[in-house]
């Protein structure tokens, strides 16, 4: 009888092995295999009374032996090949890392193991959480295309398809407005279209050169070429317009092609990155201006900035006259054509364009551009002695830019404006990327969206679905969901990072009636306090150094982000940090005063074993 530890039943050692387990047909043919290459190594057991080999002989064994040379002869002609556990077609091996059923963990981890050995780069690991201030931040515009779409902002997976969005405030329909809302938006309609005529975007061509040019792409199978623009109508006072801020309407009317059937563009010819500015070199503004209490804090808004670009040089398109039923006319007979001359509105490469001609006015002007995130420059100038000393930062996103220096970095930045053309200038309180920046009597910078705030709604859900939280949401909720989470990150990523874990775990949860209540839950706490703002105090750049604060909860979210679950499905930690600019006392020990340059809640996206390794992967 076998051995058995002490105070093992009786009937647990007599009791019948149990039968032994059928081999799945999946592992039929890799372990008859595996069986016949390890008879072939392993050989024949040595009897206990025969003697080792010698110390010569054993050096001739193949897996003592050298390289052979010329002069030895090996005593194996052949080695075997190495065992391998697993010799599996794709197809089998797929179906053996993600099976449950009578496959050995170690069998199936091992499967697994392969498959990335296979295919390195199909997985990406990435992370869930609130907005990494190192990413380009959206403008107004851009987010609010995206809550119209019902598409969230980055949480830690693909940031581009955010990035290259051309977006719009809340769009109207032409066909839809009243006769009194079709005069005021045919009136910026006609104002549009002398935008492109003043600055040069367009060359209106003749009827007859037009249809001759129409021939001409017939024939080269180019007729692609020819792109039929529409108006984007919007207001400009929805943002700020409340219960108890009834603005009138303000129309704006934009003309823009659909570049999404540019052929250059479907070919993949056009290079479209363009930069914007950072949410952490936004901080880094706002640190120096309430540090240099005598520089100006100024917002300056280029007027039609894609339309500023340099001329094309190697592209030809052509624009033909709008649809009147689904857009304000422009002045174009039917069948005529205007040559586009820049990139215009909804061209891919229209926002690269335009922020290359941005970097050439700046540097023509004496400014340089910093790495943070290359939509930043920095003004010096040379003090006595020699030595360059800062004395303006510009933070462009996109056509809005934000500006803080003194008197010889203001001129500069007023002669950019004198180049390019400010529509708008305002300084020391004003709206800039949706959210209102103002310099307090203190010196003080301080950012509020109190408008922002007010105006969140939450979902209305009947009495009768509030009885079951786990109830799956009605295509109609999952839409308004999404809204609303978009709004809370919107919020989150400007402003209020006390929310970061709220809206972190509220991504990650499952599309149910619980969600919608949570969220609403959460809606009620954002509206506690409307009017929070962000305050960034006098710290003394020269001295002050950068502190990074974080820290970790172990095993409280699931895989995807959320906080709802069993114990045993929330194996993942949330992690957290805020990077700091210190003044000397804090950086030294004692009380002091800080700013906060970036902040982010997030899920780790290992599992970690210990509170210590959350806190040290945290910090990453």
């Amino acid at each position: 009888m076998p051995t058995a530890a002490p105070g093992t039943p009786v009937g647990d050692l007599v009791r019948p092995a149990p039968a032994p387990r059928p081999v799945p047909a999946l592992l039929q043919q890799p372990l008859e295999r595996a069986r016949t290459l390890e008879r072939d190594v392993r050989g024949e057991k040595r009897p206990a009374s025969q003697p080792l080999a010698d110390e010569e002989t054993a050096r001739n064994r193949p897996e003592f032996a050298g390289p052979p040379s010329s002069s030895t002869t090996p005593a194996v002609e052949t080695s075997q090949p190495s065992f391998e556990a697993l010799v599996l077609s794709w197809d089998q091996l797929c179906n053996l890392a993600s099976s449950t059923d009578d496959v050995h963990p170690l069998v199936r981890l091992q499967a697994q193991a392969e498959l990335d050995k296979k295919n390195p780069m199909s997985f990406c690991e990435s992370d869930h959480g609130s907005w990494d201030g190192r990413w380009s931040m959206l403008c107004e515009r851009e987010w609010e295309l995206q809550k119209e779409l019902c598409q969230q902002l980055p949480c830690g997976c693909n940031v581009s398809e955010v990035l290259n969005v051309q977006a719009s405030r809340k769009e109207y329909s032409w066909n839809k407005l009243s006769p009194e809302d079709r005069k005021l938006w045919a009136a910026a309609a006609v104002k549009g279209w002398q935008v492109y005529i003043d600055n040069e975007a367009v060359q209106v061509l003749s009827v007859q050169r037009s249809q001759d040019i129409r021939r001409e792409l017939a024939q080269q199978g180019r007729l692609g070429s020819i792109l039929r623009p529409r108006f984007v109508l919007t207001d400009k006072a929805d943002g700020l317009r409340t219960v108890d801020n009834n603005i009138a309407k303000q129309p704006s009317a934009r003309l823009v092609v659909p570049g999404f059937r540019d052929a250059a563009n479907l070919e993949g010819k056009l290079r479209r990155d363009a930069r914007a500015g950072s949410r952490l070199a936004q901080h880094l503004l706002f640190c120096l201006a309430s540090w240099n209490t005598h520089w100006s804090l100024v917002s300056g808004d280029v007027k039609s900035a894609f339309l500023k670009g340099d001329p094309y040089v190697d592209r030809v398109l052509y624009m033909t006259c709008t649809d009147e039923k689904v857009s304000p006319p422009i002045p174009l007979a039917p069948g005529q054509l205007a040559v586009v001359k820049k990139g215009v509105f909804g061209l891919a490469d229209a926002p690269r364009q335009w922020w290359l001609r941005l970097c050439r006015a700046a540097k023509e002007h004496q400014w340089e551009q910093t790495i943070i995130d290359g939509a930043t420059c920095l003004c010096w100038h040379v003090a006595d002695g020699g030595r360059r000393q800062l004395d303006g930062i510009m933070v462009s996103h996109v056509d809005d830019l934000l500006f803080s220096g003194g008197p010889h970095a203001l001129a500069s930045f007023e002669a950019i404006g004198k180049e390019l053309g400010f529509g708008s200038k305002e300084e020391n309180d004003f709206v800039w990327c949706g959210k209102r920046i103002r310099r307090a009597e203190d010196g003080t910078i301080r950012l509020s969206m109190v408008e922002y705030h007010k105006n969140l709604k939450e979902i209305y859900v009947p009495k009768g679905r509030k009885s079951d939280p786990t109830a799956p949401l009605t295509a109609a909720e999952a839409k308004q969901l999404r809204a609303l989470l978009g709004s809370f990150q919107w919020l989150v990523a400007q402003l209020r990072f006390d929310c970061s874990f709220l809206v972190s775990t509220l991504q990650g949860e499952r599309p149910v009636i619980g969600t919608i209540l949570r969220a609403n839950a959460a809606l009620k706490q954002f509206q506690q306090d409307p009017f929070y703002e962000m305050i960034f105090r006098p710290v003394d750049p020269a001295t002050a150094g950068v502190m990074v604060v974080a820290d970790a909860a172990l095993g409280n979210v699931t895989l995807q982000g959320s906080n709802e679950g069993e114990v045993t499905e929330k194996v993942y930690s949330q992690a957290c940090y805020f990077v700091l600019l210190a003044d000397k006392q804090l950086m030294s020990g004692a009380t002091g005063t800080f700013n906060v340059l970036d902040s982010r809640s997030h899920r780790i996206p290992r599992v970690c074993r210990s509170t210590y390794a959350a806190e040290t992967l945290s910090t990453e």
